[in-house]
């Protein structure tokens, strides 16, 4: 899988402003890492330095200098997200904009790295690599990606002109097999579907379009889609929302909890 990291940095710096409107599953699931982070980590709160890779707009390090954790650091690829996180976070949170394949951290920085909804926009072995490099001996990663059920409504909405218009996800046997080749101690990997509803199309539309989870990849074969294809395509979704009531999208939610060992 190739991807344009000049594409993920526009979409993420676009959707920054409106991001937190939207995002309400990546809130959710951040809220289950921050309690995971903070079972483990509590007793040194004090003193532990935890990095988040792939902050966004800050809300789970907000989270943990709520708690009272101290030595906070935030990236993104995204300088608008950046720049969302620091007006969020106190000011004693440190942030670099950078990509999680590789950042501007020294060897072994961090006790703790936590990821939530941003490996996927990466090459998973690089990341986890990353993470191995710039997290101490004995230090826990809490991850949490999407795999390859989700959006899953969307895929088979584009199916009819065969081009790869929603985001390839690996799947949890290719991010264990990243893990492993990345030389960390894999402890946990848990799979969860999430099905999110909606009462119109452009709810839908908007709660994957406004936070800037449109496919990345670089592919010569998928031309831009037509007007009159997109309009058929919400056609077919407004059909489905006037015969169920309600239109699903799902989400594969793969939670990771990895030690260096």
């Amino acid at each position: 899988m190739s991807l344009s990291k000049s594409k993920i940095v526009q979409q993420f710096n676009r959707a920054a402003s409106r991001y937190d409107r939207f995002a309400e599953l990546q809130g959710n699931i951040s809220a289950d890492l921050v309690k995971a982070v903070d079972a483990y980590a509590e007793p040194q709160k004090s003193t532990i330095e935890i990095a988040d890779f792939g902050c966004g707009t800050g809300t789970l390090i907000k989270a943990l200098a709520d708690l009272g954790y101290q030595h906070l650091f935030g990236f993104d690829i995204a300088p608008m997200m950046v720049e969302e996180a620091k007006r969020k976070c106190p000011p004693d949170v440190s942030f670099g904009c950078g990509d999680i394949e590789s950042l501007a951290a020294q060897d072994n920085s961090f006790d703790v790295i936590v990821s939530n909804a941003a490996i996927q926009w990466c090459q998973s072995e690089k990341a986890f690599s990353e993470i191995n490099r710039t997290m101490r001996t004995g230090g826990r990663a809490f991850v949490c990606t999407f795999g390859p059920q989700t959006l899953k409504q969307w895929q088979d909405a584009f199916s009819f002109d065969g081009g790869c218009r929603v985001h390839t996800f690996e799947t949890s046997d290719q991010i264990t097999s990243s893990i492993n080749r990345a030389g960390l101690k894999l402890l946990s990997i848990e799979t969860q579907l999430i099905d999110v509803s909606f009462t119109s199309v452009s709810a839908m539309l908007d709660s994957v379009r406004r936070i800037g989870a449109t496919n990345a990849q670089q592919t010569s074969e998928t031309k831009p889609i037509s007007r009159s294809d997109y309009q058929a395509m919400k056609a077919r979704f407004q059909d489905t929302l006037r015969n169920e009531g309600k239109l699903t999208l799902t989400y594969e939610v793969i939670s990771i909890v990895a030690e260096k060992k």
